[in-house]
C-alpha cells in the first residue's frame, strides 16, 4: 500500500515540483517561505534541500490555465445528478434546500424529472399545472443563484415524448389488420371486421385478398414482432436482423405474388365489400393504422398520455409547443444559460411501423409500392423467405430514416431555434441508434452499478456516445451513472463506485450524471423519498453526503482533463446497416476506435491520405461489419476509399439487404466485392493505393500496417487517450483492489511526461524511457482501484530517468510483477527538491539513473510503525439514543456492540484519543487501517481532510507538536443498520402488502417525527428486521508510520552527455 500513499495525501503535502524555474504546489506557483519549527523537531540528516527547520507555502495563481483548472476545476467540469421530482412532491422550500445540498457537495448541475413510482403518494402539484410551472421557474432561479446548471427531461416521466395533449392522429402508429376467411367460386357480400383499435382512432390503409392454403395462412416468419417494429415500452438490448441469406421457408408456405388481389377500391366507407370470389380458398385482410397504445412512462397522472408520432414532424412539434417551449419561456432570460438543455432519456417508447404518409414515403425512398407486401406484416411469406425478409428490412430502413429526420433532427432544430441544446441517450430506438445520435448536442450513455438482469449493464452505450461525439466534434459525453436495481439499497458509497466511474471515463464519458437524486419534500424524513426501488440512493439524506465533495472533486478533475481534445482512435468501426442493430463494444487491446453509423459513414472522405472527416479525426483502418449483406452505395464508397489509399478490414458481402435493384443489384455487388477482396480468399491484398484484410483482428491488421499500439500495460488496467494543442492526456485506471506498480508504454516520443493525480490535484515529473521502437515507457504507481493521468507536454524530457532502485542489493523498483505494488519506495513531490521519495524500510539504497549515474543513501533508518492503541472515547450524536460517550479499549464494529442504539446507529460518530511523540524526526503518516466507510481526521484541532477510499492514510507531520497530540477521527457509516433496526419497530404509516407507502401520514404532513420512535423513514422498504447488520466504524488497526524523505537528483548536469556516469553518496537516517 506504500506505493500509492501519495494519492491519499492532503493537498499541501504535494508541495513543490520545481519545473522551468518555478514551484508547483498543486499546480499553483509558490514562493517557499521558511518559518522556525517547534523546539525538538529534527529532520533526517541530509535530504538534498530538505534540511529546513520547516516550510509552508503562500500560493499565487499561475498563468497556466490547464494546471489551474485541474487543481481547482471550473463549475462546468463538475459531475451532475438526476434531480427527480417525485409525483409532484416538491415545494419552493424543498427545491432551495436540495439545490443548496447539491451545490455544497461540489456538484455542477441537475437534470430535472418528474416521475411517478410505487410508494410515492401524489404531491400538491400535478404535472405542468400552474403551481408546477411556478416551481419549475423557481428551480431555474435558484440554480442561477447557486451557480448550478440545469437541463430538463423533455416531458413527464423518463420516457415522455408526449402526454394527454397528443391527439390520437399525432400519436405513434402501427399497422393492424383483420382477417376474413371465405371460400371461392361465389359472391361475397358482407361487412369486413374492424381491426383492433387503440384510443378510438383508426384509419383504413388497404384491403387485400389472398388465395392461400391453411399452411400458408398459419405460417409465421421467425422473430416477426421486432422485424416489423412492434413492441411496447422497453426491450432492453434486443435488436434484430434479417434471416441469414441462405435461409429458406418450406415451398408449401410461400404465397405466389399473383395470388394477391387488391380490393381497396371495392370496400365502402362503412367497411362493407361486394366481390365475386374466384375459385380457391381466400383470406381477406383489412389493413389500417391506429395508435400503438404506447403511453409516456412512468409519468405522473397529469402527464400520462400517448407518445407522439416519431415519423411525422407534427408529432414532436405538438409536444414541443405544449411542454418544451413552455419550459423555455418559464426560464426567462436564463434559457440557454443556466437552463440550457432539454433531455431525452433512453428509448422506452415502444416500436412504430406506420405513419399517415408511409405509402408515399416508402415509394419515394425504396422505389416500389408497399401495399402488395402488407401481408408480410402478418408473418406470411410472399414469394419466398428472402423476398419477404428484404421487404421487412426496407420497412425498418424507411422507419429509421423517417425517425431520424422527422423526430430527432426536428427536435434538435426546434431546440436550436429557441437557443437551447438537446441531450439524448440514443439507443434501443425504433431505428438505427447511431444515426439518431447524430442529432444530439450532448450524446449520452448509461452504466448500471447493479444491472437489471443478465443481458447488459449498458456500458457499451458510453462507447457509442463517445464515438458519435468524436465524429461530430462534440466535447461533452454524458452518462447516466451508477443506475441500480433495488439490490443496491444504500450499500454504495464513493469508494465502491470509483472503479466503475473510472471505467466510464475510459469508455469516453466526461460528464457523470448520478442516477439518482430524489428531491426530498419533507426535511424530517431520512433517507426519505425514493424512486421506487430504482437507482443509486444518491441523495442529500445519505449519511455521507456532506463528506462527498472530495469524491466529486476527483470526478471534476478527471472530467476537466477528459475534455481536452478528441479521443485518439486508430480504427473507424463501421457498424452494419441493419436499422435495428444494437451496438456492442469490442475492445481492441492497445488501440481505440470510433463506432460509425450508416449516415455518418456517408460523410467519410480521404483526408491527408487517411479516411476521416475534413474537420475531424483521421483513421489508420476502416473495419466494416455486416450480416452478409451490404448496400451498393456503401460498397461503392468503400471501393473508392480503398482505391485512393484507405486500409480496409472485413469480409466481402454476399447480397444487398433490400429489394431495391432486384437481382441485378446483387450481381453488381458480388462483382464489386470480388474486385476489392479478390476471389482467392487471401488474408491481405493490395487494391489501388490501399490494403484489404480479412480473417484478422483489428489488432493484427494494424500490426501489419506498422501502427504501434497507443498504450501497452497489464490487462487489469484500462485507459483512454485524448489529445489537444496543450498536449496528450492518458487516463490510466487499475481494476485491482490492491496497490500496483505497472509498466506502461505510450505511443509518444520526444515529450516530457508528468503524473497528475486527480484525487489531490498534485502534479510531478514522471521518469520516462525511450523504447527501441520509438515509444515511451514509464513505471506508474497506482493505489487500490487507483487512477492517474500521464500528461505529455511539448518540451523534451529534462529529468534524469531512474532505471532502478536497490535496497541492500535487492531491486525494489521496478517492482517484480509477482509483488505488485512497491512497498519500499514511494515517489512524491517534496519542498526544495525537483522530485523526491519516501523510503519505508531501512537499509542502504542505490538509485541507478538511465544515463549510468548513481545516487546512494547509506544507513537509512526507518523507525518501526507505532500502533495507536487508545483507549478511545467514542461519542455519538445527542439524538442517537446512545447514553453518553463510550470508552473503548479496542476498536470493534458498532454492529457488534451489545447496545441496540449503537448496533443500529447510522450516521457520524467521533473517536478521540491522544498519543505522545517526544520528537518529530521525519514525515509522519497516520494509517487508519479499515474504515467503514469514510473518515475525517483532525490532529491538535487542525483538520486534515476527508479520507473516502483506501488507503485511509494521511500525512499529519505539519499538525504535530512534540509531546502529547490529540487525535480526533470522525467516521460515518451507511443507512443499513438503522433501517434494519427500525424494521423491528411498529409501523408508522399505511403501506401496501409489499411495504410501499400508500398515503402520506398526518404526522409527516405536519412536519413531525415518527410517533413510534423510528429514526428512519423510506417510501419503499428494502431491508427486513432479520437481515444481517453491516460492519461500521473505525476498525483499524490505527498506526503511525515514519518514512524517510529523500530528494532525488533531477536535471542532467549542463554539458554532461547522456550516458556519462555520475555518482553521489548521501547518508540519510533518523537520529
Amino acid at each position: 500500500m506504500m506505493a500509492a500513499a501519495w494519492s491519499a495525501r492532503p493537498p499541501w503535502w504535494h508541495a513543490a515540483i520545481q519545473t522551468n524555474s518555478r514551484y508547483r504546489m498543486n499546480g499553483l506557483s509558490s514562493k517557499i517561505l521558511m518559518r522556525p519549527r517547534p523546539a525538538g523537531t529534527r529532520f533526517p540528516t541530509l535530504m538534498l534541500g530538505l534540511l529546513l527547520a520547516g516550510w509552508h507555502c503562500l500560493a499565487a495563481e499561475v498563468n497556466d490555465p490547464l494546471e489551474r483548472n485541474f487543481v481547482q476545476p471550473p463549475a462546468s467540469a463538475r459531475p451532475w445528478v438526476w434531480g427527480h421530482w417525485l409525483n409532484g412532491n416538491v415545494s419552493k422550500e424543498s427545491i432551495t434546500t436540495q439545490l443548496e445540498a447539491i451545490q455544497r457537495a461540489g456538484l455542477g448541475g441537475v437534470t430535472l424529472f418528474d416521475v411517478s413510482q410505487p410508494g410515492i403518494p401524489p404531491g400538491p402539484h400535478g404535472y405542468f399545472d400552474a403551481g408546477w410551472q411556478e416551481l419549475f421557474a423557481h428551480e431555474i432561479a435558484e440554480a442561477k443563484r447557486l451557480g448550478l446548471e440545469v437541463m430538463s427531461a423533455n416531458g413527464a416521466g423518463y420516457s415522455g415524448n408526449g402526454g394527454p395533449w397528443i391527439t390520437p392522429e399525432l400519436a405513434s402508429q402501427k399497422i393492424v389488420e383483420s382477417a376474413t376467411r371465405i371460400p371461392g367460386g361465389r359472391r361475397f357480400t358482407g361487412q369486413l371486421p374492424l381491426p383492433p383499435v387503440n384510443g378510438n382512432f383508426y384509419r383504413d390503409v388497404a384491403v387485400l385478398a389472398i388465395r392461400e392454403t391453411d399452411a400458408q395462412a398459419d405460417y409465421r416468419i421467425e422473430g416477426l414482432d421486432l422485424k416489423r417494429l412492434v413492441w411496447v415500452n422497453y426491450i432492453k438490448w434486443t435488436g434484430t436482423r434479417s434471416a441469414p441469406i441462405e435461409a429458406v421457408a418450406p415451398p408449401d408456405v410461400c404465397i405466389p405474388p399473383g395470388n394477391i388481389v387488391n380490393l381497396t377500391g371495392r370496400m365502402k366507407p362503412d367497411g362493407s365489400l361486394d366481390w365475386k370470389v374466384p375459385a380457391g380458398t381466400w383470406t381477406i385482410l383489412r389493413f389500417g393504422h391506429t395508435w400503438t397504445g404506447q403511453n409516456t412512462l412512468p409519468a405522473p397522472p397529469a402527464g400520462l398520455g400517448p407518445e407522439c408520432d416519431k415519423l411525422d414532424k407534427r408529432g414532436i412539434q405538438a409536444h414541443f409547443s405544449h411542454v418544451m417551449k413552455r419550459m423555455i419561456e418559464l426560464a426567462g432570460p436564463e434559457a440557454g444559460k443556466t437552463f440550457h438543455t432539454l433531455f431525452v432519456d433512453s428509448w422506452e417508447a415502444g416500436g412504430q411501423n406506420w405513419t399517415e404518409k408511409m405509402p408515399e414515403e416508402f415509394q419515394r425512398r425504396r422505389g416500389y409500392d408497399i401495399i402488395p407486401f402488407l401481408p408480410v406484416l402478418t408473418g406470411r411469406v410472399i414469394g419466398d423467405l428472402q423476398t419477404s425478409e428484404r421487404f421487412l428490412y426496407d420497412l425498418r430502413q424507411t422507419v429509421s430514416e423517417l425517425c431520424a429526420e422527422n423526430f430527432w433532427a426536428e427536435m434538435q432544430r426546434l431546440c436550436h431555434q429557441h437557443g437551447m441544446k438537446v441531450a439524448v441517450e440514443p439507443y434501443i430506438t425504433t431505428g438505427n441508434d447511431l444515426d439518431a445520435a447524430n442529432f444530439t448536442d450532448e450524446p449520452m450513455g448509461e452504466c448500471w452499478a447493479i444491472p437489471n438482469g443478465p443481458i447488459t449493464d449498458y456500458r457499451q452505450t458510453i462507447k457509442s456516445a463517445a464515438s458519435v461525439a468524436n465524429l461530430n466534434g462534440k466535447s461533452i459525453v454524458g452518462v447516466e451513472a451508477f443506475t441500480s436495481t433495488a439490490a443496491e439499497r444504500w450499500q454504495s458509497h464513493p469508494a465502491t463506485l470509483k472503479a466503475l466511474g473510472d471505467q466510464m471515463f475510459c469508455l469516453g464519458a466526461n460528464r457523470l450524471q448520478m442516477h439518482r437524486f430524489a428531491m426530498q419534500r419533507f426535511p424530517q424524513l431520512k433517507p426519505g423519498m425514493m424512486m421506487g426501488g430504482w437507482g443509486q440512493q444518491y441523495d442529500s439524506t445519505q449519511t455521507w453526503w456532506e463528506w462527498s465533495k472530495p469524491w466529486h472533486d476527483y470526478l471534476a478533475r478527471c472530467q476537466f482533463l477528459l475534455r481536452q481534445g478528441p479521443i485518439v482512435a486508430d480504427v473507424l468501426r463501421v457498424v452494419p446497416e441493419e436499422p435495428l442493430y444494437r451496438f456492442e463494444h469490442q475492445p481492441m487491446p492497445g488501440y481505440d476506435y470510433d463506432a460509425c453509423g450508416p449516415d455518418m459513414f456517408k460523410r467519410i472522405r480521404l483526408c491527408d491520405g487517411k479516411p476521416g472527416l475534413p474537420e475531424g479525426p483521421r483513421y489508420e483502418l476502416i473495419q466494416v461489419e455486416h450480416t452478409g449483406t451490404m448496400t451498393l452505395g456503401r460498397l461503392k464508397q468503400l471501393r473508392e476509399l480503398v482505391a485512393d489509399g484507405a486500409n480496409l478490414l472485413g469480409e466481402p458481402p454476399q447480397a444487398t439487404p433490400g429489394l431495391e435493384g432486384g437481382p441485378a443489384a446483387d450481381k453488381q455487388l458480388r462483382a464489386l466485392a470480388a474486385e476489392i477482396w479478390g476471389t482467392n480468399g487471401e488474408t491481405e491484398r493490395r487494391f489501388g493505393k490501399g490494403r484489404v484484410f480479412r480473417g484478422l483482428s483489428p489488432v493484427d491488421a494494424l500490426a501489419r500496417l506498422g501502427v504501434q499500439p497507443d498504450f501497452a500495460g497489464p490487462t487489469n488496467v484500462t485507459w483512454i487517450h485524448r489529445a489537444s494543442r496543450e498536449g496528450d492526456f492518458y487516463f490510466i485506471a487499475s481494476a485491482s483492489d490492491q496497490p500496483v506498480e505497472i509498466t506502461a508504454t505510450f505511443r509518444m516520443h520526444g515529450k516530457s511526461a508528468e503524473l497528475w493525480n486527480p484525487e489531490t490535484g498534485a502534479m510531478r515529473p514522471l521518469d520516462i524511457f525511450p523504447t527501441a521502437d520509438g515509444r515511451t515507457r514509464a513505471q506508474l504507481p497506482l493505489g487500490p482501484n487507483g487512477s492517474a493521468f500521464v500528461v505529455f507536454r511539448t518540451e523534451s524530457p529534462v529529468t534524469r530517468p531512474i532505471a532502478a532502485i536497490r535496497r541492500d542489493g535487492t531491486t525494489v523498483f521496478p517492482a517484480a510483477p509477482e509483488i505488485g505494488g512497491n512497498s519500499d519506495v514511494e515517489f512524491t513531490s517534496l519542498p526544495g527538491a525537483e522530485r523526491g521519495a519516501l523510503l519505508h524500510r531501512s537499509g542502504d539504497y542505490a538509485i541507478q539513473f538511465a544515463d549510468g549515474g548513481q545516487q546512494e543513501f547509506k544507513q537509512v533508518r526507518v523507525p518501526e510503525p507505532r500502533p495507536v492503541t487508545g483507549p478511545w472515547t467514542l461519542t455519538f450524536p445527542a439524538d442517537s439514543g446512545v447514553n453518553g460517550p463510550l470508552t473503548l479499549d479496542a476498536l470493534a464494529s458498532w454492529s457488534r456492540h451489545p447496545d441496540d442504539s449503537v448496533k443500529h446507529f447510522s450516521g457520524t460518530a467521533v473517536y478521540r484519543t491522544t498519543f505522545d511523540l517526544p520528537t518529530i524526526k521525519s514525515r509522519v503518516l497516520l494509517d487508519l487501517g479499515r474504515v467503514e466507510v469514510m473518515a475525517n481526521v483532525t490532529i491538535n484541532g487542525q483538520p486534515l481532510g476527508i479520507l473516502w477510499k483506501p488507503p485511509y492514510r494521511v500525512d499529519i507531520t505539519e499538525a504535530l507538536k512534540p509531546g502529547a497530540n490529540s487525535l480526533e477521527i470522525a467516521v460515518v457509516n451507511l443507512w443499513v443498520n438503522r433501517l434494519i433496526g427500525d424494521a423491528a419497530l411498529p409501523e408508522d404509516a399505511e403501506r401496501d402488502k409489499n411495504g410501499r407507502l400508500a398515503s402520506w401520514p398526518d404526522w409527516v404532513l405536519a412536519g413531525q417525527t415518527s410517533p413510534v420512535g423510528r429514526r428512519s423513514f423510506v417510501t419503499f422498504p428494502l431491508w427486513k428486521k432479520d437481515d444481517p447488520l453491516k460492519e461500521s466504524g473505525l476498525l483499524g488497526p490505527v498506526v503511525l508510520l515514519f518514512p524517510v524523505a529523500i530528494g532525488l537528483e533531477g536535471a542532467k548536469p549542463a554539458g554532461q552527455p547522456v550516458g556519462q556516469p555520475r555518482r553521489s553518496t548521501t547518508t540519510a537516517r533518523n537520529e
